[in-house]
């Protein structure tokens, strides 16, 4: 018998051995993990950048979401970006004019080409591995927020600012340099989402080498 906090006993759970059917079920949980092992410590090593483009810089809503995710062990960039499709009546909200200067989005475009906002939700939970970097988290983040919460559902991954993994190896100050040197006319900025994480992506990937 062993004591307890308040000074009584609790009898102890007996010994077995497991049965055969349990070793098993063990040893397949096992296998399964050593086979995911590879794919899960790529991801946890893979940089992923993400940008938005919204309706409006105030009170506006997303209306495209892209990342741009970079494997360091292939040295590859893997991009993907979602124009948005919402219901007719949140187009309504704020629609700003000089945004849609900027971006070059329009309304009839994302009628004809944009995806369903749970579509894209649960597609940045499928994609992006932990944690997402922005060069504007407070609206990034509140924008994709946003989507997660029309589409009722819950963001899986962290975003956080996009000078995070720019301060830790393996970048340097020399490769940060070299980097700002060239990725303007390696992966320009556009205004769109997908190209805009391609950007720091690319930034990313010439400061790391």
């Amino acid at each position: 018998m062993c004591p307890n906090m308040n000074g009584k006993t609790n009898a102890q759970v007996p010994y077995r051995d497991l049965t055969p059917e349990e070793l098993e079920r063990l040893r397949r949980t096992a296998d399964e993990f050593m086979d995911k092992w590879p794919e899960l410590k790529r991801r946890a090593l893979c940089k992923t950048f993400i940008d938005v483009e919204a309706s409006a810089l105030e009170n506006g809503y997303p209306i495209e979401v892209g990342w741009a995710i970079y494997d360091p062990t292939s040295g590859d960039i893997a991009t993907e970006s979602h124009l948005i499709l919402y219901p007719p009546w949140l187009e309504a909200l704020n629609w700003e004019p000089s945004a849609q200067g900027v971006h070059g989005i329009t309304q009839d475009e994302l009628r004809s080409t944009g995806k369903p906002v749970e579509f894209v939700a649960e597609r940045m939970n499928e994609a992006i591995p932990g944690t997402a970097f922005s060069d504007c988290v407070e609206f990034d983040q509140a924008w994709i927020d946003h989507v997660f919460s029309a589409a009722g559902s819950e963001r899986k991954f962290r975003i956080l600012d996009v000078s995070v993994p720019f301060a830790r190896p393996p970048v340097t100050a020399l490769g940060y340099a070299h980097a700002e040197q060239h990725v303007h006319r390696l992966a320009p900025r556009t205004h769109r989402a997908g190209d805009d994480a391609l950007h720091w992506a690319v930034m990313y990937q010439l400061a790391s080498s």
